[in-house]
């Protein structure tokens, strides 16, 4: 399992990138090359939750179901807070760095939800 989990978050790792490389040229190539710290910092935001989600499932996996769902709910409420203050700083600044934001945010957590439906069903198929 420890071989198969490391070669889907090579894939993945590889997948996150080239996402953030091609978005990065396109805004380069429109023009708006000042923008691609705010959309990084929309990726990392999701990098951010989605590691979040992962940890408190992970934390949670072993405890009974009213500590586990203390902690999912903890989680979630970390990453609503997360979203809002990145959401926040960024609509205050701009309306164009807020969606530039919103796209890194989106972008990073569709290639991760799709790997993530790509890494059950590869689960799924080996049993």
């Amino acid at each position: 399992m420890k071989e198969l989990l490391l070669a889907h978050g090579r894939r993945m790792l590889k997948s996150l990138l080239a996402g953030a490389l091609v978005a990065a040229v396109s805004l380069v190539g429109a023009g708006k090359a000042g923008l691609l710290g705010a959309f990084f910092i929309g990726y990392a935001a999701a990098a951010l939750c989605s590691w979040m989600l992962v940890w408190r499932t992970w934390r949670s996996s072993g405890l009974d179901v009213v500590r586990a769902k203390k902690q999912m709910w903890i989680g979630l409420a970390m990453r609503l807070f997360t979203m809002f203050i990145v959401f926040w700083v960024a609509i205050q600044l701009s309306v164009e760095v807020f969606w530039s934001v919103v796209s890194g945010f989106v972008l990073f957590s569709v290639i991760a939800m799709l790997h993530l439906i790509w890494f059950s069903y590869a689960c799924a198929d080996k049993k």
